[in-house]
């Protein structure tokens, strides 16, 4: 069973970040949006999301005006990706 782990809050240290991703099993995919999308362009949450699936709301992206860092393997998805992203797992945690 999958589960989409989606987090709409910039955590306030990659330790907060890991806390929330230790239920997450190993090829659950999280998707970071509204706020947290923040957390893909800097280099201190980094090394925790290069180790799993992440993908990117693309209009909270533009919104913030920043990009994922190039060394961080996030996707970009529109919100029909995200969608399909939800129909694709068996549940969903928000945090």
């Amino acid at each position: 069973m999958s589960t989409l782990h989606t987090i709409a809050t910039l955590p306030n240290s990659p330790e907060q970040l890991a806390q929330m991703l230790q239920y997450r099993g190993e090829n659950d995919p999280v998707l970071l949006m509204q706020d947290a999308v923040l957390a893909a362009s800097q280099p201190r949450f980094a090394a925790l999301l290069n180790r799993m699936p992440v993908y990117l709301l693309a209009d909270d992206l533009s919104a913030r005006g920043t990009a994922p860092l190039p060394e961080l393997s996030a996707q970009p998805i529109d919100y029909n990706q995200f969608v399909q992203l939800c129909l694709d797992t068996n549940q969903q945690i928000a945090w």
